[in-house]
């Protein structure tokens, strides 16, 4: 004799409900406690119902040396760049007092 299926089988219905009540809270954990299930399985079926990821390689070049150009600005210190203009000193010592006098 065969052991009963104790997974339980969701419709499609179900799922785009579930799915939807996660998008408009911005989260999973409430919604999946609500409807019982686990936060995974709601993980799971967003996964199945986003897009692929293109896979062109042009696209992936481009990205790839736009993201090195960036690195480079960072490097030089553009203009406004606040990592690279010297830190200000908004709290001098007291005149005749060093830090380590005190």
């Amino acid at each position: 004799m065969a052991k009963p299926d104790k997974r339980r089988n969701y419709d499609e219905a179900f799922k785009t409900e579930a799915l939807r009540v996660a998008r408009e809270s911005r989260s999973t954990q409430p919604p999946a406690r609500s409807l019982n299930i686990r936060p995974k399985l709601l993980y799971e079926w967003q996964k199945a119902v986003q897009p692929p990821l293109p896979a062109d390689p042009t696209e992936v070049r481009q990205l790839r040396a736009a993201n090195r150009r960036l690195e480079q600005e960072l490097g030089r210190g553009i203009e406004g760049n606040v990592w690279a203009a010297p830190p200000v000193l908004r709290y001098a010592p007291a005149a005749g007092r060093t830090a380590s006098a005190r």
